[in-house]
């Protein structure tokens, strides 16, 4: 009358399949026993084709020769380790500031389009605000789910620059005599966002006949001064 021993296999944990919240074909390990009868045993188990999420118990059942059974119990845990995605719905943003301003109001970046194996319980970005600065910034979108598995997407928010530098110093037109022709003026520029502007220089000349004194040239000096900013206004 005196049961069999068991050993069952160690608790184990597992992943779900890939795309799915359970998880197949486990490899539980092997059981072993005996009797103190001597004979051979027959050894059983109660495991299923599909296991769920969290604790999932296997029984193991030992029976000996003359019907005697003892049980024990395996722990089979399965976890979500899948990381959610997002798969669309937000795309990169170029938007241009409006004519003096150094930034660009952005209303809405979007809305993620997600996915996951189990469920996705959050989607969050770390966008401040509606406003953005000329330039590039990097919005990172992350969706989170139920397990604490985390993914990122990536989001540009590109402003570009639309106001021309303001030319400071640039002298009136003016008559002169040869003698008296004045000297390049020193012109230099400002601009709303770019605080590098290199001021380009070139000057052409064109020759003509005076009307009132055929045997003298009139000149006409043109002085062109050309400032551009970096984004190419």
């Amino acid at each position: 009358k005196e049961a069999p021993v068991l050993i069952a296999p160690s608790n184990k944990t597992v992943s779900t399949d890939p795309g799915t919240n359970v998880a197949t074909g486990v490899n539980l390990g092997s059981a072993s026993g005996f009797d103190n009868s001597g004979l051979a045993v027959h050894i059983d188990n109660n495991a299923p084709s599909v296991y769920q999420l969290g604790e999932n118990q296997v029984t193991w059942t030992i029976t000996d020769a003359y019907g005697n059974t003892a049980t024990a119990i395996q722990i089979i845990t399965v976890n979500d380790t899948e990381k959610p995605v997002i798969t669309g719905g937000i795309s990169d943003i170029v938007v241009d500031a409006p004519v003096g301003s150094n930034t660009a109001t952005v209303l809405s970046l979007g809305t993620p389009t997600t996915s996951d194996n189990v469920n996705v319980v959050s989607v969050t970005n770390n966008a401040s605000g509606t406003t953005y600065p000329i330039g590039t910034t990097t919005v990172i979108w992350t969706v989170r789910d139920a397990a604490g598995n985390e993914n990122t997407a990536v989001q540009l928010v590109i402003v570009r620059d639309k106001t021309a530098p303001v030319l400071n110093g640039v002298p009136a037109n003016t008559t002169a005599t040869c003698g008296t022709i004045p000297s390049v003026a020193n012109v230099t520029a400002s601009d709303n966002f770019d605080q590098n502007i290199v001021v380009s220089f070139t000057q052409s000349s064109t020759k003509g006949t005076d009307p009132t004194q055929a045997s003298f040239y009139n000149y006409t000096i043109t002085r062109t001064w050309t400032a551009t900013d970096a984004g190419l206004n």
